[in-house]
Order: structure tokens, then sequence, then C-alpha cells
């Protein structure tokens, strides 16, 4: 049995639409996270003296023990000590649910875990020492920076365990979480508690009234209560319970509705203490409405202590520099209302801060409260943003400030560089946008003309702005037909635009589809909306690609340009329906079609740019990018290499931002070297690699979000092209950065970039090093094939690989394991479609050999040879009847093995394969120690073989061994000899071909005259043996060691014949 390398690459399309191979890597041990992490925050926090009341009911001040729910803390306990490397869990439920108590509590519990609360920042910078559980409060707040801190996480190559808990009312933003992470969330949450299913029974309130009555009483240094009546339903809510508690023992009782009551009434309270606390601040004449707008501006802005006074200045009550010195005093009042900074930030819990909010003046306070900060407006937001959905006042609020400030807050979002800001803008008006209001539309529609047409690192805000103004749009397209529907229409396409830019493909794809529907209803009034019908017709094309849909894309780019057609003359429009065209065409494979659509619009392109029409310049480049793919994909690499450099010529007149029609410049660049490799000249597509390196690194330092993937396929194909001109070192340079990027890109083009890493190292036969590199390919391929299945071809590849591996380090039980697991993968592909199903049973088939199994060998070499005969690939096929022939030898079927050989040489040779199976057959015969069979059959194939000298030659040589085996060395001598013979003719008519094998045969014949004593006939054969190795190793260095074997042999023979002197000049020459 041959071993053959198993390739871990996987041809894919090339960027545009050819194939290309994708592989990268890195070695582990230089990850550096820069920048060192805030420690988490305790889960408990002792309780200060003289605390303000409401502190009581903080859960992080613990001041109730921890009762109950002792069922959903085992099961925290059991998923965090679990083996896996990282893992999330996601806790539900309204306010006052007890999320952070449980999780607190939880914390607690884990003794040998570093543990606390962190921000999505801390987890950004994270690099624990340690097993680490941390707790994440409001997830929705930071969904940009919390997904890309979660996926950096989850993609460590190795370090402590790592668990992190998500507390949240509700999951309406887990998408856009999931969108940042690349799927981080959903694949490692393993853990979801809602506690509206956990809701606390009637003896549960009581036992819990009970104890809160107790610890209250006793922080307050007041006589204990009976409990309060805790039986309505709405005390199902544990902070709803400690409140009325608390309430109980200043002698108040609860009334219906329980809810607002409680809360109304401890609200009540604390504003009662800020009244108390004026005089001491020399404040006794503040109003208590202007107190209580202090107080709401400053939770609303949490400024810090330094910016309060200056905060203040936006209330008309305390402007103007006559009332600097009362801002002072309102601001020390307030930092000793809830001592902390920023200020405010320490009142809570969030209940009772939507019932502070819930009143008149919120909306005065709202429309003054100016901060440039965007981190005040961060807070602003989210404030009223949590405590929107339950109180209308809040909600209202809300609304008004966005109507009047929706313009600032957007540009300065999209200028904000951590994505927090854009994710409180997006979350309020995603919610605001809910109630179809006009004028908040309108505002929309005014913002849409002035922000610019995409952005690349927050277009899901202009996302959400463009969905705010829909309603407007489709109102008023209602009650114009005509222009009404016009707006539409390219509010939906902006939309589409937006949504493609920020991931959002099905979203883009239902704009897609709704702008369609809408250009048909225009055609239908009117024959000129034809090339708007033509446009979004491609754009719907391109929507469906987006999510995979090709049969469907197809069907909208043919019609597109069918609708294009019919414009009256109009060649223009069809040109530019028909790149798309034959985009899709090359996509499915289909290149010959492609390359007729392309050809057409080419031509059109070509005129339009030469009559001084600059507009089309783009296209014309564009249509040319995709022409150099199809021409490579249709195996035409010259004209390929061709049209790409024209591609790159004209880019070049356009300048850097040519526009949306046109791929980056280092797309072109990347396929010029794949094509030029292909062409063997390497040292050019090297040259134009490191530029599309240069190109993609400016642009992913710009926006890594969308350029990262590009960089590392680039560096990808750089590593390749080094390692093909022999720079190891270089190359692995390039892998090393490609793993780099791919750790901070989506968890796919890590795995695979991985995978290609393992490819790498093994052609450096770096078997060691490959393992840790692959078991973690392997665990993020395992993870993300349940939602991308086409990486299942990959995950198979590297298991063959791990296989390989695994046998060179001597674990043959995980090898048998690796080769299983592949085949098991591949029969969750398409068998016809890759050749990953084949390779991973030709893997297993030679791990059972090895085993000994070669039954089961057998059993999986024939399945292999029948999906190598259905792809028609041919050259393994040859290689796969010969192991099949080996491996029926070993079980002694003589005829099957006899017909696999005759196959594997009839597959190599033609039609007269007798001689060549024979051949074969008895080598395999003498390989597995059947030696008298092989000698019968060998002498068969040498009779057959009398007119071929270089076969012949071949078959005396196995036959000599044979005889030699036997002890029959009169007769190997004689075949030997013959055989040497024949190699000297050989050698003298191509010397290049044939010398080595001449050198080869000279030293086993030598070795069998010393064998038998015939030493005089040796010396001869010896002395040439050593003129022949001679000329080998003046003509190629590698043949050095030949050399020396020879002069050792002639030192050797003249020993033997007592020649001492000579013997030691021959050795030492």
């Amino acid at each position: 049995m041959t071993e053959r390398p198993m390739s871990n690459s996987v041809e894919n399309a090339i960027t545009g639409y050819a194939s290309h191979v994708v592989q990268a890597g890195k070695i582990y041990g230089d990850i550096n996270f820069h920048h060192p992490a805030p420690p988490p925050d305790p889960p408990y926090h002792p309780l200060p003296s003289h605390p303000p009341e409401v502190w009581l009911l903080q859960p992080h001040f613990g001041v109730v023990p921890y009762l109950g729910r002792e069922d959903l803390l085992t099961t925290l306990q059991t998923w965090c000590e679990t083996d896996h490397p990282f893992a999330i869990a996601h806790i539900t439920g309204e306010g006052g649910s007890g999320k952070s108590r449980l999780a607190a509590e939880f914390c607690t519990r884990m003794t040998a875990w570093a543990s606390g609360r962190a921000g999505p920042e801390t987890l950004a910078v994270l690099a624990p020492t340690t097993d680490t559980v941390l707790t994440i409060d409001y997830p929705e707040q930071g969904t940009a920076v919390l997904g890309k801190a979660l996926e950096r996480l989850a993609t460590r190559p190795d370090g402590p365990r790592i668990r992190v808990v998500l507390l949240s009312r509700a999951t309406h933003w887990w998408p856009e979480l999931d969108r940042a992470g690349h799927r981080t969330a959903s694949l490692f949450t393993t853990l979801h508690l809602d506690l509206a299913e956990h809701t606390l029974s009637p003896a549960e309130r009581h036992t819990h009234a009970k104890a809160a009555v107790d610890a209250f009483s006793h922080h307050l240094n007041l006589k204990p209560v009976p409990p309060p009546d805790v039986t309505d339903d709405d005390y199902a809510n544990p902070l709803l319970v400690h409140v009325a508690a608390l309430l109980a023992l200043h002698g108040h009782r609860t009334a219906n509705p329980v809810r607002e009551n409680v809360l109304a009434h401890i609200v009540t309270r604390e504003r009662n203490r800020w009244t108390r606390l004026l005089p001491a601040h020399h404040l006794a004449d503040l109003h208590e409405t202007h107190a209580l707008r202090a107080v709401l501006l400053t939770l609303l802005t949490a400024p810090s202590a330094a910016e309060a006074a200056d905060r203040l200045a936006a209330l008309p009550e305390f402007a103007g520099e006559a009332q600097r010195e009362r801002r002072s005093r309102i601001a020390y009042w307030l930092a000793d209302l809830y001592p902390g900074d920023p200020l405010m930030t320490s009142f809570g819990p969030d209940l009772l801060i939507e019932e502070l909010l819930d009143t008149p003046v919120l909306d005065e306070v709202v429309t003054t409260a100016h901060t440039h900060s965007p981190s005040g407006r961060v807070r602003l937001l989210n404030t009223l943003r949590l405590a929107a959905e339950r109180r209308p006042t809040v909600r209202a609020a809300l609304h008004k400030y966005l109507i009047s400030s929706i313009d600032v807050l957007a540009h300065q979002a999209l200028d904000a560089p951590n994505g927090l800001l854009t994710d409180a803008v997006d979350s309020a008006l995603t919610l605001c946008a809910e109630r179809d209001d006009p004028h908040l539309a309108l505002a929309c529609v005014e913002l849409r003309k002035a922000l610019p047409l995409d952005h690349e690192r927050d277009a899901r805000l202009l996302c959400t702005i463009t969905q705010a103004l829909l309603p407007l749009s489709r109102r008023l397209a209602e009650k114009d037909p005509k222009d009404g529907l016009v707006a539409l229409r390219l509010s939906l396409s902006l939309l589409s635009h937006n949504c493609l830019q920020a991931g959002r493909f099905e979203d883009a794809l239902a704009a897609n589809t709704e702008c369609v529907d809408v250009s048909r209803r225009l055609v239908e009034n009117d024959d000129g909306h034809r090339t708007s019908l033509a446009f979004d017709l491609g754009n719907l094309a391109v929507g469906n690609v987006h999510v995979g849909r090709l049969d469907d894309a197809l069907a909208a780019a043919v019609e597109s340009v069918a609708v294009a057609r019919e414009i009256p003359e109009d060649e223009n429009t069809a040109a530019l329906a028909l790149i798309k065209l034959s985009g899709i065409h090359a996509e499915l494979g289909e290149y010959d079609v492609a390359l007729t659509a392309n050809t057409e619009s080419l031509a059109v392109l070509r005129r339009l740019v030469a009559s001084g029409e600059k507009y089309y310049l783009p296209y014309l480049v564009h249509a040319l990018t995709n022409r150099g793919a199809i021409l490579s994909g249709l195996g035409s690499h010259a004209d390929a290499a061709t049209t790409i450099m024209e591609a790159i010529d004209l880019r070049g007149t356009l300048g850097r931002q040519p526009g949306p029609e046109l791929p980056e410049p280092h797309y072109d660049l990347h396929n010029l070297s794949h094509v030029l490799t292909k062409q063997g000249r390497h040292e050019d597509a090297l040259a134009a690699i490191r530029k599309a390196v240069e190109a993609a690194r400016d642009l992913a330092a710009v926006n890594p979000a969308r350029h990262r993937a590009m960089l590392v396929r680039n560096l990808e194909q750089l590593s390749r092209i080094l390692l093909r001109l022999e720079r190891a070192d270089e190359a692995t340079d390039a892998q090393l950065e490609a793993v780099d990027v791919a750790r901070q890109s989506s968890r796919p083009n890590l795995a695979v970039t991985l995978a290609g890493l393992v490819a790498v190292l093994l052609t450096q036969n770096r078997h060691a090093d490959a393992l840790p590199v692959c078991l973690e390919a392997v665990t993020h391929l395992r993870q993300v094939t349940s939602s991308r299945p086409d990486l299942l071809v990959v995950l198979a590849s590297t298991l063959v690989d791990l296989n390989t591996i695994m046998n060179r380090l001597g674990r043959s039980g995980e090898a048998l394991a690796a080769a299983r697991e592949a085949v098991d993968t591949t029969r969750r592909t398409d068998p016809f479609a890759h050749p990953a199903p084949a390779d991973a049973l030709v893997t297993l088939a030679h791990q059972y050999a090895r085993s000994g199994r070669w039954r089961d060998a057998a059993a999986c070499i024939s399945d292999a040879a029948v999906l190598l005969r259905i792809t028609n690939r041919i050259d393994l096929l040859a290689d796969v009847m010969a192991d099949l022939a080996e491996f029926h030898t070993r079980l002694g079927h003589d005829g099957p093995a006899a017909a696999a050989a005759l196959q594997s040489v009839r597959i190599t040779h033609g039609t007269t394969p007798t001689d060549h199976a024979l051949k074969l057959l008895g080598e395999i015969q003498h390989a597995v120690g059947r030696h008298a069979t092989a000698l019968r059959t060998l002498r068969k194939a040498a009779e057959l073989f009398d007119d071929r000298p270089p076969e012949l030659a071949q078959i005396l040589h196995s036959l000599a061994d044979l005889r030699a085996r036997q002890g029959r060395y009169a007769d190997a001598i004689v075949d030997c000899r013959r055989g040497n013979e024949l190699y000297e003719l050989l050698a003298t008519r191509d010397e290049s071909r044939y010398l080595d094998q001449f050198a080869h045969s000279s030293s086993k014949l030598r070795a069998l005259l010393i064998r038998v004593g015939r030493v005089e006939e040796a010396l001869p054969v010896a002395r040439r043996h050593v003129k022949i190795a001679q000329r080998l190793a003046a003509g190629n260095p590698r043949f050095k060691e030949v050399a020396a074997e020879a002069r050792s042999g002639l030192a050797e023979v003249l020993s033997h014949l007592g020649r001492f002197a000579a013997a030691r000049r021959a050795g030492e020459s």
C-alpha cells in the first residue's frame, strides 16, 4: 500500500468566480492582549453605613438572604462545570424578577472560579489566567462591542474556561448580537433560563416577605413587624415583595393596583428624603419641582461630579452666571443623595428609575438635557428606552426627543468609534418607529437625505433610519400612485443596499422583493419605468445570491435582461443587466454561458466608454473583472491574465473610491495572482499578491468588519505562492498574520484558515506543531457546520489531516476515530460534488490496513472506487484499484486481486494491460510476502515485456529479490546481471532518465556477488558503480550520498580481496 498525502485544500470560487484554494495558519503561543482588562466587579458589595433606603433593594448589596430557586442554581453550576472552553448562558425576565440576584448568588457559589459583573468593554480585552465566570447586565446596550468580544473569547486557541451569563428582559436584540459576533452567541449559548417560568408561589412570597422584613428592620434599627399581605399576583415579582416589606416597616399597607402603588410610595419616601437634605446644603428654598428636574437631568445624563454644575445650566431655572454658585450647591446635594461618580448612577433598582421617570416634568427635562458627550447621550437613550416599554409618559418623551434630535444623534453615532451610541440610537428608534408616527418618519426622511449613501461600519443604523421612514413612504404611495410609488421604490432600494452592507441579507432580500413589486406597479402605469424594473430585478438577483438561492437569482437576472431588451433604443440597461447575469452563471459553474453574456455586455460598455460616456467606466471595469474570473474558470489563464491586467489599468484612472458598483482593487490583484500561478509564473504572481495584501490591509484598517475576510484570503494566497517558491519562513509569516486577522473575523473564516494552516504544516512534516491547530480547527468546524453545511467538506478534509497527524505521532486509536468521523461527515454532503467523500473512505481504508483489518479496508476502498469512477477522478482511481488488489491479495483472494490489478493498469496504460497488470500483481504479492506466487506471476510478466527494456529491467530485479529470498543466489545473480545490462544500455540512450537506476542496479549486483563469495567478479562492478555515482553527484548534489555508498562498496570489495591500503584510499577519496 502506497501512502499518499491528503491535501486539506478546499476548491472554492476564485474571487469573482473561478477556482481558488483557501488555506492559512498560525502556530500557537504568541497571541497578545495588548490592554489589561479591568477586574470584574464583585458579585456582592458590603452595604455602606447609613445608606439611602433604596440601596437596601439593590441586588449587589444582598441585604435580604438569598432564598429559593435552588434548582436554577444547580442548573447553572452544572452548566458552568462542563469541560467546554467557552460557553454562554442567557437569563431573561422582567425588571425585578431576580435575574441579577440569581447571577450574583451563582457567582459566589463558584468558589474555584474568578467571578463577577462586567461590561462589554471588559470582555473585549479580557485575558484570564484562571477559570472565570462573568455576568453582563443589559447586553442589548452594547451588541457591537459585545458580539466581537464574545467571538474573541470563543476563538481562543487555549486557556482557562470562560463562562458568560447574559441578563436581559427580552430577546429582540439577539439577531444584532449574532450578526456582530458572526453567530457566536447562538453557537455557544448552551443554557437559557426564563424567570417568567419560575415566578414566586404564594408560599415563597410569604417567606420572602418575612425574610425581607427581618433584614430591613435590622439594617434600619426598626422593630420587626408582621410581613405584608403579598397574595396578589403582582407579588410573584421578588422585588415588589421586598418593596412591600420595606414599606410595611414604615406602616404602609398595600392597596390595588399593587405595582404602581408600592413603587409610587417608595419613590415618594425618597423624594421626601431629598427635601430633608436640602437645608444642609443651603437649598431650603429649592422648589420641589426644580429639585425633581435637577435629579432627572442628572439621572438621565450621568455627569461626573465636576461636570454636574455646568450640566444643570441646561435647565432654565438654573441657567446663567448668577446661578453658578447655586448650581454648585445643587451638585453637592445630588452627590450627597446617592454617593458615587458619575452622579445618580447608584440610584435604583430599575423599576424605581422607571417610576421616578414617569412624571409630566420628564418631557421638559429631556428636551433641555443637551449633552455633547457620546457617553452622556448613550446613558440618556438607554435609560429612557428601558423605561419606555412599560411607561407611556417616558415613551412619549423619548419619541419627542428623537424627532427633535435624530439628526444630531445619528451623525454623532456614525462618527463614534465603539458602536455604543449606534446601539442606543438604533434601539430607541426601532421602538419609537413602531408607532408609525409621520412626524418621526418625516424627520428620518430629512435625515436620510443628509446622510451618506452607505456607511461601512454602522450601516445597521442607516437601515433603521430608512425603515423608520418607510411607513410614511407607503402612505404617500397610497395617496399618490405616481410620485408616491417612485419615492417608495427609492426608499426600498436604499434599504436593500444598506441591509446588504450591514449583513442583514434576509432583510435586504425582503426589501428587494417589495421593490420589484413596486416597480412592476409603476410599469403598469408607465412603460418609462422599465429601466427601474430591470435595475431592481438585478438587485433581487444579487439579494438571492447572498442567501444562497442561486436558482432564484438566475431567474431574476434572466428577467432583468429580458425587461432591459424590451426598452426601445437602450442597449445600456441591457449591458448592465448582463453583468449580473454573467456573474450568476459563473457562480453556478456555467462558464460558457457566462462568457457569452459577458462578451455582449463588454462590447456595449466599450463602445459607451469610447464615445466619452465616463459614467460607464466603473461598469466596464466590473465586467472585465468578471471576465477574468470566467476565463480562469474555463482554463484560459493567459487570456484571463490579460483581461485582469486591463481591468487593473482602467481602475487606476478611477481613483481609490470608484463607487459601489466596483469591487475593491485587491480582488483583481488576487485573481491575477491566481491565474499567473496557474501559468507557472510564480514570481509575477508573488508581486501581484503582495500588492493585493497591502491594498487589503489599508482597507481593513479603515473598516475591519468588511475587509478582514479578504485580507485573510490574500494572505493565504501569499503563503501558498511563497511555498511554491520554497520560501517556507516567509510563507509561515504570512500564515501567522492570516490567523491573527482571522481571529478577529468570523468563526467560519477562522475555521477554514486554521484548516489551511494544518495542511501547510504537514507539507513541512511538522506533525507535532500541526496537532493543536488541527484540533482547534475541528472544534470550530463542528460548531459552524450546522449553519454552514458548505463547510462539511472542510471538516472532512481536516479530519483526514488529523488522521495523518495521529498516525505519525503513534496514536492509532485516535487516528481511526478521526478517519471514521471524516467518513460520517461526508455522508452529510453530496458525494458526487466534492472529492472529500472518496478521500475520507481512502483514509479510513488505509487506517484499517494499518491495523491488519484487511476485510474492512477492502470494503472501504471498494466504496471509494465507486465514487471515484462516478466523479471521473481517474488519476486517483488507478492507485485505489492497486490498493484494492493489495488488500485482496492479503486476504488470499487471488481472483479479485488480479481483476483489481488489471483495472488499475488499464486505467493507467490503456487497452493492452495484461503485462502491466501481471507486473503490478507480482510486486504486490512480493510486498505482502507471498514470494512463491509472486515469482510465478513475475516470470509471466517478464515474458510479455521481453521487447520493452525499461519494464523488463524492473521485473528482473524483482525476480532477483525473490530468488535471493529463496536462497537461489545463482539464479538471482543471472536475473540481476541481465537487468543491469539493460540499464547500462538504457543509460547510454537517455542518461538523465536511467543513469541513477543503472547505479542502483550495479549496487544490487555487487552485493549479490559478494554474498556468494564471487568477489573477483564484484570488483569491476564496484569500480563501474563508483564512476556512475560520481557522474550523478557532479550533475546533482542530492546524489552525493549515492557516491559515498559506491565508494564504501568498492572499499568493502577490496577489503575482501586483502587489498587494505587500496580499500582505505577508496573509502577516503
